[in-house]
């Protein structure tokens, strides 16, 4: 073996071996570790945040579809089959549980608190009141009986 090679693996391992080699590389693996840490978080509150924008646009378009109901109803022309609205009522009271439980889940990891849930009020028409018959005259009633 040469010399050279041999005083080259002595200078290698002098600075492998140094004890400032050894803590910058601890230092090193303490930052990469905390930032993969910190990146790790900052995408779950990401993902919490794009639940909680997901929650609000379907609720938005909830109450945007009942209005239109609403109006679409309060139409005086014959309607067609709710088949749609039937659906999407199934599709929405099968899940409505368990988006429910992910949403107060992602709030709490967000630290927001609950919205207020206001009730919708669907508007009725009211029934057109019975107009009363008037009586038959009386003399009428005599003259069929005789």
């Amino acid at each position: 073996m040469s010399y050279q090679l041999v005083d080259q693996v002595k200078v290698w391992w002098k600075t492998v071996s140094d004890q400032e080699s050894l803590g910058t590389y601890q230092k090193t693996v303490q930052t990469t570790w905390n930032i993969l840490r910190e990146t790790g978080r900052l995408l779950w509150l990401v993902f919490c945040l794009g639940l909680v924008f997901v929650t609000w646009l379907w609720t938005t378009s909830k109450t945007s579809g009942q209005q239109l109901r609403t109006w679409y109803e309060g139409i005086p022309e014959p309607k067609s089959e709710n088949v749609v609205t039937q659906v999407s009522q199934f599709f929405a009271s099968a899940s409505r549980t368990t988006a429910t439980k992910v949403m107060t889940q992602a709030r709490e990891q967000l630290g927001l608190s609950a919205p207020e849930v206001t009730p919708i009020v669907k508007a009725v028409a009211a029934a057109p009141a019975p107009t009363p018959t008037a009586p038959e005259p009386a003399a009428a009633k005599t003259e069929e009986n005789a």
